[in-house]
Order: structure tokens, then sequence, then C-alpha cells
């Protein structure tokens, strides 16, 4: 009966039941509001079985794809990597429960948060350049005093330390 029904709600119950993820009572309940239809779980289920299964796998696969075709472009992550959350992806979508849509969303905000890393780890490295630079002018600057007070014990001393404090000021960070 329910492979008879009209091309337009034949369409909405393959995306409620595949795409939607809704139970087969709530799609039960919504044919029969919508469209009059009387459908039971049974039905529903043989349905799913043979019309919804290979539509869901075809998206589920097409999902994967899209999602390792989006760490390929902003990661730097290795192929092996993406192709375990290809497939990862994958298996989520084929959930009962899982929207495909929601995946989707889930894929983008892990890729915005890759973004972010990586955004953070360049300005960590810009810091260190700076810092890099930074100490390079303070030894140009402690080797030109250094120069200036020579054969002088006192000054030389504390002037080791002084170098020992103000080069420390300036160490770059192990990442």
């Amino acid at each position: 009966m329910l492979d008879l029904l009209p091309e337009e709600q034949f369409d909405l119950l393959v995306e409620w039941l595949s795409i939607e993820g809704l139970t087969y009572e709530q799609t039960s309940d919504k044919l029969a509001e919508e469209y009059g239809v009387e459908a039971s779980v049974g039905m529903l289920w043989s349905f799913y079985q043979k019309h919804c299964i290979g539509y869901k796998h075809k998206k589920a696969r097409k999902l994967a794809e899209q999602v390792g075709e989006m760490y390929r472009e902003e990661t730097n992550f290795s192929e092996l990597t993406i192709k375990s959350v290809e497939q990862r992806a994958f298996e989520l979508s084929m959930c009962r429960d899982a929207s495909i849509k929601e995946l989707g969303e889930l894929a983008k905000m892990i890729g915005d948060s890759q973004r972010l890393a990586l955004q953070q780890r360049k300005l960590d490295l810009d810091v260190d350049k700076w810092r890099a630079a930074a100490k390079d002018d303070i030894e140009k600057g402690l080797d030109a005093l250094l120069g200036e007070i020579k054969g002088n014990k006192a000054a030389l001393e504390l002037f080791k330390k002084m170098k020992a404090i103000v080069l420390k000021s300036v160490e770059v960070t192990p990442g």
C-alpha cells in the first residue's frame, strides 16, 4: 500500500524515515494527519527496509565525502585520519536516530574549531618570532654595553646578572 503512494507523499515518507529520523509511530501519526493514510509500524518497517536503507546509505556516503573534503581543504590531517573521520561520519549518519542535517552542522563546528586552533598556533608562532627578534636586539645592545664597561670588575658582575635576567624575560617558549 505505501509503495502506491503518490510520488510527493512517497518521497516525503522516505525523507521522514531516512533524514528526519522520525520513529515509526511518529511517521504513522504524521501520515494519518497530513494525508489520511493509515500505516502500521510493520508496514512502515517494511517500507523502510525496502526504500529507505539504500537512500540513507547513499546520503550518508555523500555526507561523509563532503566532511572529508572539508577536512582536506581546511586542515593538515593525514589522509588516513581524514578517511577515519569520513568513516565515522558515515556510521553516525546511518544510525536510526541520527540526523544527517545535525551531523553536517557538527562537522562544520569541528572544522571551525580546527581553524581556531590553527589561528592560535599561528599567533603563538608570531609571538615566538617577536621574542626571538627582541632577544637578538637586546643581545646586540648588551654586547655594546659590555664593551663600554670592560675592566670594571664590579660593573661586569652586575652586568652578568642583569644580562641573565633580561634574556630570560624574552625566551622563546617551547611549543
